[in-house]
């Protein structure tokens, strides 16, 4: 048994992480999860975001981009956003 249930999850990488989580904040009606992880440059390493209790989109600015995307991907049409599945019943997947 997995316990757990089934969602799907995004996470963005963007320039500005600070603006883009206020933006997100006010157009979407969500609200911070404890506290971003900032590095020392002030930027978003990582922050969750949620409406109603529940995670909506996590944030983290785009220099934290994994490495393994970028080396598939030309800077031009490097991806933004990443999505997680996960399933409450292994049949599911």
């Amino acid at each position: 048994m997995w316990n757990k249930k089934s969602r799907l999850g995004s996470h963005v990488y963007v320039k500005n992480s600070r603006g883009a989580v206020e933006l997100y904040k006010e157009a979407f009606g969500l609200e911070i999860k404890g506290e971003p992880v900032l590095d020392g440059g002030g930027d978003i390493w990582h922050c969750v975001l949620q409406k109603n209790g529940e995670e909506y989109l996590s944030v983290s600015e785009d220099k934290y981009l994994p490495e393994t995307l970028k080396k598939d991907y030309p800077s031009e049409t490097r991806p933004v956003m990443c999505f997680e599945m996960e399933f409450a019943e292994k049949d599911e997947l």
